[in-house]
């Protein structure tokens, strides 16, 4: 630990960021002093797979290839480049596109094949809500598209 740390680390990130500090409040690391959610889903089928009970071809099919694979894990020198530290945003590792490939999930046939808010598929992405303690901000706004204010509110 450095001189200037209290110990306590406290999460902040919008949308996917936000999903996975609900999954680290879950686990309580004895560090966690809290978390501020920013325009995040809570239950992903009905945030993200089916809205309103209709599969949503929208996020489920566009989200990885616009949002996930330009920065995959595996891209290297075929990525981008960080403006932070000038490292490779997907890792130092370069693979090729059928590798790429292979190490993906089609989110959109996994959603269409689990309909059911109640199947395993779902519910084993869903933090156990009984086990958060940390204090949280929860920020939104009637702007998005659709998936994240119910998880806010």
């Amino acid at each position: 630990m450095q001189d200037w740390s209290s110990g306590k680390v406290g999460l902040n990130g919008i949308s996917y960021f936000a999903e996975n500090q609900w999954q680290v409040a879950a686990l309580r690391p004895k560090h966690l002093a809290a978390i501020c959610i920013w325009e995040v889903a809570t239950d992903f089928n009905r945030d993200m797979g089916h809205h309103g009970g209709i599969f949503c071809n929208g996020f489920c099919v566009n989200w990885l290839p616009r949002q996930v694979y330009s920065v995959q894990n595996g891209r290297g020198a075929n990525g981008p480049k960080s403006r932070m530290n000038g490292g490779w945003v997907g890792g130092d590792v370069t693979l090729s596109k059928e590798e790429l490939a292979a190490n993906r999930k089609d989110f959109g046939s996994d959603a269409r094949r689990h309909k059911l808010a109640i199947d395993k598929y779902w519910t084993s992405r869903t933090p156990d809500w009984s086990k958060i303690r940390a204090p949280l901000l929860s920020t939104d706004n009637w702007g998005g598209h659709g998936l994240h204010t119910r998880g806010n509110f």
